[in-house]
């Protein structure tokens, strides 16, 4: 899985950070972190497979889903790759309609997973519903060793998933998109 520009992003990684700061920060791991403190010598490599993990599953990591409301609510999906490769496909009321493509680091792919399972994702409930009308519903979910986890949140989620959400929907707003045929 991967955008049709070759090119590493690294402006979107940093990005992808940026939009988290007034929220909640990509956490680090430790092993990510020691992989970037390699002598200068073995940067390109280091970089290489900072952007490509071995045996890593064509299914997305992290999807997010924003469906319409009655007024100009975002449509759109969003898939995050173990790879780094996000892809968007913006329906309506989005700046990004289309497709589009951009690819984050290994070490911000493994901060979001930390934060997924920080947030203890495979806890919340399935469905979070209100008697509320005109609400745009977000799908979310989450793949991590060997399990899966879909959530729809039409209303009412707890603050820790609506964290996560946030933490996505920030991502669709970065910079560094390109676009597709």
């Amino acid at each position: 899985m991967a955008c049709n520009s070759t090119k590493t992003d690294k402006t979107a990684a940093n990005n992808v950070k940026d939009t988290v700061k007034t929220d909640q920060a990509i956490p680090n791991t430790d092993q990510t972190a020691a992989a970037t403190d390699q002598p200068n010598n073995t940067a390109q490599t280091n970089e290489k497979t900072d952007q490509q993990p071995k045996n890593v599953s064509n299914k997305p990591m992290i999807t997010l889903q924003k469906t319409s409301c009655y007024g100009k609510c975002p449509v759109y999906t969003m898939e995050i790759y173990e790879t780094g490769v996000i892809k968007l496909n913006g329906v309506k009321n989005l700046d990004k309609i289309g497709t589009y493509c951009k690819t984050i680091t290994n070490k911000d792919v493994e901060g979001l997973r930390k934060a997924f399972t920080d947030a203890k994702f495979f806890d919340f409930k399935d469905e979070y519903t209100s008697k509320k009308t005109d609400l745009p519903t977000t799908y979310i979910s989450f793949e991590n060793a060997g399990k899966f986890k879909k959530i729809r949140d039409y209303s009412d989620a707890p603050e820790e998933l609506r964290k996560l959400e946030k933490l996505i929907e920030n991502i669709v707003n970065s910079e560094g998109w390109d676009k597709q045929p």
